[in-house]
């Protein structure tokens, strides 16, 4: 990865021809059809790759099994902070980790004895505020 150090290339390269034409046919047909539109053939040459923005990973810290340093409290998906995905995730990749995470947060409550739902919890009432919303 050196050599993706601020060299003032407008882009890096991804390299996928190992994946050849048929497998790009046939398993990522729209992604073809798009760097084709686009005037990169991804089966013959790399694919140039600019800078783009990624989601921050969430803030809870939780185990891959989704427990947090809090009894009872479990974190899956965007809220967690799992560390599987380094300091940048994906849309794909949250979701894969929050079925993953989901999952295994789902046997260790059912294991537990937690498989349903417990009383609901009685909301407090909204504080009262005058016409400028300060409260009173």
């Amino acid at each position: 990865m050196a050599s993706l150090r601020r060299s003032g290339e407008p882009h890096a390269y991804l390299d996928a021809t190992a994946f050849g034409a048929e497998a790009w046919a046939e398993r990522f047909p729209g992604i073809l059809a798009l760097c084709l539109e686009r005037g990169v053939d991804p089966v013959g040459a790399p694919i140039p790759v600019h800078p783009a923005a990624h989601y921050s990973c969430g803030g809870v810290a939780a185990t891959l099994s989704g427990r947090t340093s809090v009894p009872g409290l479990f974190a899956v998906g965007e809220v967690a902070r799992t560390g599987v995905h380094g300091a940048n995730r994906l849309a794909s990749n949250s979701l894969t980790e929050a079925l993953v995470a989901g999952d295994r947060v789902g046997r260790l409550l059912a294991e537990a004895g937690l498989s349903r739902p417990g009383s609901p919890v009685e909301r407090a009432a909204a504080p009262s505020v005058d016409p400028d919303g300060l409260p009173r």
